[in-house]
């Protein structure tokens, strides 16, 4: 465990027990759960979650497009650069000792920092890159290659969610 108490210490715990599906559903839960507090805070402040529609699609460009950076690209890179390269370099002890707080730190404001459509989006996707780190921390106790993959597919899974339900709402005529 990297997590001696506290909430943390909880869902780590929590994320440690549980089999791959249960793990995925877990975590998948716990960040469609974010992304659904800050979607209520942004209605709730009349506030435009992305100050460039993150959904907008170039015409030319299509939905195969979209789903191919999103759900395929986007979480493969993502998760290697903010999640498996920060976690690697801690176990070697090259950044941040003993203190894998600092590690969580660090690598969920550089996920939400990247992406900045919005001061918003950045907030919501800090907490979502907690949740990536902190699964992907449990994992890596029993396999770095595995909790790689597992992590990629919490991810994809979430984008192709986001996807789908923009799209739906796309459909619905506006008044």
């Amino acid at each position: 465990m990297h997590f001696e108490n506290g909430f943390l210490h909880l869902i780590e715990s929590k994320l440690t027990r549980l089999n791959v599906l249960g793990f995925i559903k877990y975590t998948l839960a716990l960040t469609l759960a974010i992304g659904l507090i800050f979607s209520i805070i942004s209605v709730v402040l009349h506030y435009t979650f992305t100050e460039s529609n993150l959904m907008e699609r170039d015409p030319k460009s299509s939905f195969i497009d979209l789903f191919a950076i999103s759900v395929v690209l986007a979480p493969i890179v993502e998760t290697f650069i903010f999640q498996h390269i920060p976690y690697c370099l801690y176990k070697k002890g090259v950044i941040f000792g003993t203190k894998p707080k600092w590690l969580l730190i660090f690598s969920a404001l550089i996920f939400g920092a990247i992406h900045f459509y919005s001061s918003l989006y950045m907030v919501a996707t800090f907490f979502s890159g907690i949740v990536y780190m902190v699964g992907y921390m449990s994992r890596a106790n029993i396999s770095t290659k595995h909790a790689y993959w597992i992590i990629v597919a919490v991810h994809a899974l979430n984008n192709l969610l986001i996807i789908g339900l923009h799209s739906l709402a796309d459909l619905i005529p506006s008044t």
